[in-house]
Order: structure tokens, then C-alpha cells, then sequence
């Protein structure tokens, strides 16, 4: 048989991971704002709205499996800022420069030390990583 979900009735969760009624609402808020709520397919917001309607009653969700899909639905709502993107593609830059170094590509495409650390190229690497992270939770992009 599957996860049964555990609910504890008007208690404090004490198992780690767990998602409270005010978590689930505020990611909804965010994605209201955002508009990223739009873009959610109708079983997202259907397993949140469930969520949300469940924790309501002061219920936790524990199952593993739930969770698990609530905080990639969660992670879809959130808002990506600027410097979130530029950290993130300064990251990627960075493996991306010690990879290459050490597999001797910068001989042969020379202008590739430049790409990578223009400003624009790491916002688009940047980018790229977070939209594959929305959409592929395990994919990363380049060598690695």
C-alpha cells in the first residue's frame, strides 16, 4: 500500500518537512501576485487548493509523496529575482570555467574565457538554469 497521510489535529507538526496551512497559502499569495498562478497546470492547482483546504482544519500533510509535489508546485510560484539569477549563473560560469580549464577547451575556443564573464551571458546562464530547474528538478545545464 501507499503513504497514508498523517494528520495531527490542532498540534504543532513535529515532523520535519511537514506543510503547514500558512506556508501553503502564502505560496498561493505569491503566485496570485506573480501571476506565475496562471501558468500552473489545472492538477497544480487543484493538489494545492486541496492542500490548502485540508491544512485549514488545522491538519498537517506529512505523506512524503504530497509534500514532495507540493514544493515543486511551491517552487513553481516563486518569484525569481535579479540577483537570484545572477548568483545562479555565476555558479554555473564558475564549474563551467574549472571544467574547461582542466579539459584544455579554452586552446581551442579562446574566445569562451570572455563569454564567460560577460555579464549578459551569465544572466542568460543564469536564466537557462532556473527554467530548467522549473521544468526538469534533476537537470543541470553544461558539463557537470
Amino acid at each position: 500500500m501507499g503513504e497514508a497521510a498523517v494528520t495531527v489535529w490542532n498540534q504543532t507538526c513535529t515532523i520535519p518537512g511537514c506543510l503547514s496551512y500558512e506556508s501553503l497559502v502564502s505560496a498561493r499569495r505569491m503566485g496570485y501576485r506573480s501571476g506565475r498562478w496562471k501558468r500552473l497546470d489545472d492538477d497544480d492547482r487543484g493538489m494545492l487548493n486541496s492542500a490548502i483546504a485540508y491544512a485549514k482544519h488545522g491538519w498537517r500533510i506529512v505523506s512524503r509523496t504530497v509534500i514532495t509535489r507540493l514544493r515543486i508546485v511551491m517552487k513553481r510560484l516563486r518569484v525569481v529575482n535579479r540577483i537570484r539569477v545572477l548568483l545562479d549563473g555565476e555558479i554555473k560560469a564558475k564549474e563551467m570555467r574549472t571544467q574547461f580549464r582542466e579539459r584544455g577547451v579554452f586552446c581551442w575556443i579562446p574566445k569562451l574565457k570572455a563569454w564567460l564573464r560577460d555579464p549578459v551571458y551569465i544572466f542568460w546562464l543564469g536564466t537557462l538554469q532556473i527554467t530548467l530547474e522549473e521544468l526538469y528538478p534533476t537537470t543541470t545545464i553544461g558539463p557537470g
